[in-house]
């Protein structure tokens, strides 16, 4: 969904690296990507990324392939800001089969 390079500068702008040379204009898609209540593809991607996971396109119920070739669900919690926002910790479930609770 998303090139290379911008993942690439997605990723290295959430470990905190400087992308400040990239320009408002990223820095303005970035912001609005990573506080989109109604999508988590671009966290997704990022989480992916930084666990070492190959994304899986499309919506299949499932986000990545770990290292182990074991199909994962990402569910990244979209930051708001406030102090307490009802999110937890980011979730990696490892089987897609696994029992609602």
């Amino acid at each position: 969904m998303f090139s290379t390079k911008l993942l690439k500068l997605a990723v290295d702008r959430s470990l905190g690296k400087s992308t400040k040379d990239q320009g408002e204009l990223f820095e303005e898609l970035y912001t609005a990507y990573m506080n989109d209540s109604n999508s988590s593809s671009l966290r997704e991607q990022i989480t992916a990324a930084v666990a070492g996971c190959k994304t899986i396109p499309g919506k299949l119920g499932r986000d990545a392939i770990d290292i182990n070739g074991v199909e994962k669900e990402i569910k990244p919690k979209n930051y708001t800001g406030k102090r307490t926002n009802g999110g937890g910790c980011l979730m990696i479930i490892p089987e897609i089969g696994m029992r609602k609770m």
